[in-house]
């Protein structure tokens, strides 16, 4: 049965410490609630707020007997209040993610719709429990669409909806403890890979809501792609040379990387901060 009220797209960010606007959540639901038969896959879990949002649009859609098929890595660098510990001692937090992960989804009681994988996509999607074609698609990874849509493309629809977050073409720096910085052009590959996949006629945009793209696979793609035979290292050769925007660069004494985070968090996402500063005072 599908579902009558509307979620609460706030609580969403709040209790999965989601990185994305309720706006955005709200139009990945609304994304999800719309699109046709078959599962969602999504590249890139995190602590599971997306993976929630899109759940509960297959629960309110016409199809609501599909699934969420979700992927992570569990890189730690990704979870930013235990990425300074990470560094510093090297230790093994992916028990921990995996169990939040899995408590994020149960409150809100979309455990059944979701089939969670962790470790390498490009290992773990073949062997996934994927019912092709697909509905749609969610990326918000490390910016490598090309394995992404290597592994999945030819499983969409034509027509699947096409969501991918950190298309704002902007290059990040992040300083942790041990003073070395982290170079992030995910964002910067990212719109690189969309601007291509686009010119290519294998993208068509719909919206873009702050830093997410939504889009779909064009109605005429009915052929199988090998991307085996496209350039795809030119794409990675625009982000060869690429500025940083100054405002996301740590600057003064950096205690940490917390503190390097802490100072654009406030700025930029004062409720995503609010969260983690809680979280961390427990």
């Amino acid at each position: 049965m599908s579902q009558t009220n509307p979620p609460d797209f706030l609580a969403i960010k709040e209790r999965c410490a989601g990185m994305l606007e309720p706006e955005v959540y709200k139009m990945i639901y609304e994304t999800a609630r719309s699109s046709g038969p078959g599962d969602l896959v999504e590249i890139g879990t995190a602590r599971g707020a997306a993976t929630v949002a899109l759940a509960l649009g297959i629960g309110a859609s016409a199809n609501p007997d599909r699934n969420v098929v979700t992927f992570d890595l569990l890189d730690p660098l990704n979870y930013l209040e235990d990425a300074e510990r990470h560094v510093a001692s090297g230790a093994d937090l992916s028990e921990r993610f995996i169990a939040q992960i899995r408590a994020n989804i149960d409150a809100f009681g979309v455990t059944e719709r979701v089939h969670l994988n962790f470790g390498d996509v490009a290992d773990t999607y073949p062997r996934a429990d994927v019912r092709a074609p697909l509905a749609g698609v969610m990326v918000d990874a490390d910016g490598a669409l090309d394995r992404d849509f290597a592994l999945l493309y030819n499983d969409l629809a034509p027509g699947a909806v096409v969501i991918i977050d950190d298309c704002d073409d902007a290059a990040h720096l992040w300083r942790w403890t041990n003073g070395e910085i982290r170079v992030d052009l995910k964002h910067k590959l990212t719109a690189s890979f969309i601007r291509y996949f686009t010119k290519l006629g294998l993208l068509e945009p719909t919206a873009v809501i702050r830093n997410t793209y939504f889009g779909r696979k064009p109605l005429a793609a009915t052929q199988s792609v090998d991307f085996s035979r496209l350039d795809i290292i030119g794409v990675y050769r625009e982000i060869v040379f690429s500025n940083v925007d100054r405002s996301l660069v740590p600057v003064g004494p950096v205690h940490g990387a917390r503190t390097a985070a802490v100072k654009v968090l406030k700025s930029r996402f004062p409720a995503l901060y609010r969260t983690l500063r809680n979280a961390l005072q427990r």
